[in-house]
């Protein structure tokens, strides 16, 4: 009798020990639980157990989704919805942290572009300069203000584009290409540097630091465009249509930087020409459309990965909720 009642207060253990590795990974690795070495733990499956790991070793065993797990704060996976709902409005923060950005660079061309036209104050009415735009007053105080301001929010925008960047790399295990990122966020923040010159030096003032301004802006520019497309490409952050649009943002911001620096470096074109205003207005377009561009596959992306996040971790409650009833049903010596 009594070694019998051994025998069946044994089973649990034996029990435990084929249920235990239940918390190892596919890939050999010992995965994290939080729950303490008890029922709790011992009645998990395998996925319930894998929901307590950092998201990071978890999505290394699946770099296609990589990329929508690691830019999600760690507070979602650890606070469910609360965590979730404050990620959500972290991404909106940033589309408009993105948009003031715009709006302020784009009211301000258009804003000095009127009041020039208004007051004659450009000898080419229907495509002036947009550097013969900011030399006369008020124009000249507007530009400096409008300018330098969006161009910091500008800016910003790339900083936290890098940011994203960075954190889906180290999540994907491509931990090779932090210094390509590193080197377009510098350059793109460089452009932003160069577009507040720009707006602040006029070239009635010192013609030599507007120019110089000018063409560090578009080369920066061309440089950073073509950086991101390759890191974007590589992490495949966003669909494919956004994409396709950063193929075409990135040939036409080249050939748009080469006409730019080969009409003022080259045919010495640098005052009321056309092909010069033509380069101004679609680089200024392509930049600002670019950031735009940027905040809108991080939001899209974080919030992807938050209602991944969300209902993994409800299936896995779910799991928990039904292995403890299952548990608590069971006898401890059996029948």
């Amino acid at each position: 009798v009594f070694g019998a009642v051994r025998r069946r207060q044994r089973a649990p253990r034996s029990r435990q020990s084929l249920r235990r590795p239940a918390c190892i990974a596919p890939s050999g690795h010992p995965l994290r639980c939080s729950a303490p070495r008890g029922a709790a733990c011992r009645a998990q499956p395998r996925d319930a157990c894998a929901a307590d790991v950092t998201f990071h070793r978890t999505k290394n065993q699946d770099p296609a989704g990589a990329t929508m797990f690691a830019p999600v704060p760690p507070a979602a996976t650890r606070r469910g919805a609360k965590g979730g709902d404050e990620a959500v409005l972290w991404s909106w923060a940033q589309r408009s942290y993105s948009e003031t950005a715009l709006i302020s660079i784009w009211a301000t061309i258009v804003g000095c572009y009127a009041l020039s036209i208004y007051k004659g104050d450009v000898p080419t009415a229907w495509l002036p300069m947009i550097s013969d735009c900011l030399v006369a007053q008020p124009q000249s105080f507007i530009s400096r203000i409008g300018l330098i301001g969006g161009a910091t929010l500008g800016e910003g925008c790339i900083l936290l584009f890098g940011a994203f960047l960075a954190s889906a790399t180290q999540g994907a295990g491509r931990t090779e290409m932090l210094p390509a990122i590193k080197f377009s966020t510098f350059t793109g923040c460089l452009a932003c540097f160069c577009l507040a010159g720009v707006g602040a030096i006029n070239e009635d003032e010192f013609t030599p630091g507007h120019d110089i301004s000018a063409i560090t802006l578009f080369v920066c520019f061309m440089l950073y465009v073509t950086f991101s497309l390759h890191q974007v490409c590589q992490l495949k952050v966003g669909d494919k249509s956004s994409r396709l649009l950063r193929w075409f943002v990135t040939i036409a911001a080249s050939v748009d930087g080469f006409a730019a620096v080969a009409l003022a470096l080259i045919w010495n074109k640098t005052s009321n020409d056309w092909q010069i205003a033509l380069c101004e207005w679609i680089g200024v377009f392509l930049i600002t459309y670019t950031l735009q561009i940027n905040v809108r596959d991080m939001g899209q992306s974080i919030e992807l990965g938050i209602c991944q996040l969300l209902t993994h971790a409800h299936q896995t409650a779910k799991a928990r909720h039904g292995a403890a009833g299952a548990g608590a049903t069971e006898p401890l010596l059996g029948a």
